[in-house]
């Protein structure tokens, strides 16, 4: 984990002295064995990089490509959210981001969303909430996908 922290890249511009650069996902693979019973789990945490007015915030060269890259990435995710939101086929093959969240977001899994909102950005924060209240309308099912048994330890 620290050293994908490492790499991770901050840039300051006008509207954010700390702007990441990137989404950050870590991924977690735990299992369990019981006897002759094998359980698996996936926790996903993801940590998106904000939504950028390239305008507002000023960037330009790279900090502008960077932009507009996690922009598309958003844009992306909402448009996920929207369809398991109105119960349409849901577009995951649209960005490297939403291909990787697939498996969390397809209404089988738990999902905890904490949004970070800035009250000196009111239209971003507007943007944000706008979202947020998009993901609550998405049914979520929980289920166990498999079943693996395994066969006892020997004796």
């Amino acid at each position: 984990v620290e050293a994908a922290g490492r790499h991770r890249t901050v840039r300051s511009h006008q509207l954010n002295a700390e702007s990441s650069r990137s989404h950050a996902v870590l991924i977690l693979e735990v299992t369990a064995r019981r006897a002759n019973q094998h359980i698996a789990s996936t926790l996903m945490l993801v940590d998106l990089a904000g939504n950028e007015n390239i305008g507002k915030a000023g960037v330009e060269g790279l900090g502008k490509e960077e932009a507009k890259s996690i922009n598309k990435s958003l844009f992306s995710l909402t448009r996920c959210i929207e369809a398991l939101a109105n119960g349409h086929k849901v577009p995951f093959r649209d960005s490297t981001l939403t291909k990787i969240l697939a498996p969390a977001l397809g209404g089988q899994a738990c999902c905890t969303l904490i949004a970070a909102l800035r009250g000196e950005h009111p239209s971003e924060t507007k943007e944000t909430l706008k979202f947020t209240e998009t993901a609550l309308k998405v049914k979520v099912q929980p289920k166990q996908t498999s079943s693996e048994a395994l066969p006892a330890a020997p004796g």
